[in-house]
């Protein structure tokens, strides 16, 4: 990755593990809701589909965006959301990294096989 992403990129992954040590996750992260200032200092925006989970407790939520969505969201299955953020942030670091989306389909169910 070049120069210039790598240091946003940093404080993204930051960021994250400081609302992780909350415990809350994002749930939907994807480029679209991040956001550099004009310092190229970057920001996580829209939590509105973050939630805190109680110790212990996986939630089987159906949510983020299909694009950037982990498998287990895909299958329904129990998750913690470390996980899913962590999936959803190697997505974004492959758009910043590459200019263009990890995965790809038709629709969302051609979309749900090649991430599975």
């Amino acid at each position: 990755m070049d120069g210039e992403a790598r240091g946003p990129f940093r404080q993204l992954v930051s960021a994250l593990q400081h609302c992780h040590q909350g415990p809350r996750g994002h749930r939907d992260l994807k480029p679209g809701k991040l956001v550099l200032d004009t310092k190229n200092n970057a920001k996580i925006s829209d939590f509105g589909l973050s939630d805190q989970w109680p110790p212990g407790k996986k939630p089987d939520t159906f949510c983020s965006s299909p694009m950037f969505m982990a498998p287990e969201l895909f299958l329904g299955m129990p998750y913690t959301a470390p996980e899913v953020d962590a999936w959803s942030l190697r997505g974004v670091l492959y758009t910043m990294a590459t200019v263009s989306l990890p995965f790809g389909g038709q629709d969302f169910w051609e979309l749900r096989q090649r991430v599975l």
